[in-house]
């Protein structure tokens, strides 16, 4: 499995992070195609999601792969969180929000963001 889908337990629940932290745009559709496979495995409304994108570069190609990404784990996810949004990340996390019709809270850390997933 790639390093950047990580399914981890924290306080008991299970989480599963798609860490693109510092990836460049060359590296994310690749990863998507990967997490979308994962994802496809689980059971529908299970999986409490991580998205981390600190420091990562998006064009369009990306944003159209984050945008799939994200409509396709949709049937999948019980909760999910971001964290890394920060500049003109705030207008693609918009894009990608409003087009896949999901509330995906901000955070600014990782562990805030799984202490709430945890409450869900």
């Amino acid at each position: 499995m790639n390093k950047a889908i990580q399914p981890m337990e924290y306080k008991g629940k299970k989480i599963v992070l798609f860490d693109f932290s510092h990836c460049t745009k060359e590296e994310i559709p690749p990863i998507v195609e990967e997490a979308k496979v994962w994802m496809s495995q689980q059971a529908p409304g299970s999986v409490l999601t991580l998205t981390d994108v600190s420091d990562t570069t998006f064009n369009s190609d990306t944003i159209e792969a984050m945008k799939g990404f994200t409509v396709h784990n949709k049937p999948f996810v019980k909760a999910a969180a971001v964290v890394g949004i920060r500049g003109l990340l705030k207008a693609v996390y918009n894009f990608v929000t409003y087009f896949s019709q999901r509330n995906i809270p901000i955070f600014e850390t990782r562990e805030k963001a799984m202490d709430w997933l945890v409450t869900q």
